[in-house]
């Protein structure tokens, strides 16, 4: 990262996990928590200060990080990037999805090596962004404050829309990575010891 503030890190895990049955933060994966070994993947990436993005109300999985919360149940991941731009100001924000442990502190670190003052970067896969593992710029906050109070709070139209704005520049990943931005949304998603870990009949 050239000529700008360090990012504070955001692990998003306000989502509802209704796809998974259950809360995916809490899931153990290697002995640990999934929420825990991703602030792990943003300290290993070089991020000091991390966030953790949760719904309005309910208890933290980690409450030695500080937490940002959503606004209003429902609002989708816009809503935990919005509080973490809100939170990290002037700092830019490097977003990582709690559901995304394949990610390697190496990928973090290749997308800081690219980012600079104003401008953040996504990762695009063909023409489609992955808007859950990207840095966004503190300059991104108004743009982001008024997709969020809209009728459309998709972040990938937000990366479009700051595209088009010079604020965010995209970081092609090869088809070898693709792997890498796996998220694990539903039971079959998970490794088999995982399942196996968290299968009620077992």
């Amino acid at each position: 990262m050239t000529g700008s503030l360090a990012p504070v890190g955001l692990v998003l895990a306000g989502g509802r996990s209704s796809r998974m049955g259950r809360d995916k933060a809490t899931l153990e994966v290697g002995g640990q928590l999934l929420v825990q070994g991703q602030i792990r993947t943003l300290r290993r990436a070089g991020i000091q200060d991390i966030f953790l993005s949760l719904p309005p109300e309910g208890p933290s999985p980690v409450p030695e990080i500080p937490v940002v919360r959503d606004r209003r149940e429902g609002m989708g991941p816009l809503a935990g990037i919005v509080a973490g731009l809100e939170a990290g100001a002037p700092r830019p924000i490097l977003v990582l999805a709690v559901d995304m442990p394949q990610v390697q502190p190496r990928f973090l670190r290749k997308l800081l090596d690219r980012s600079r003052s104003g401008v953040g970067v996504a990762p695009r896969i063909g023409d489609r962004w992955e808007p859950l593992c990207a840095i966004y710029p503190t300059e991104a906050l108004a743009l982001a404050q008024g997709f969020l109070t809209g009728d459309h709070r998709s972040p990938s139209a937000l990366l479009d829309a700051l595209q088009a704005a010079g604020l965010v520049e995209a970081a092609p990943v090869p088809s070898s990575s693709t792997a890498t931005l796996k998220s694990w949304n539903r039971p079959d998603d998970l490794p088999e010891d995982v399942q196996e870990a968290h299968d009620p009949a077992t």
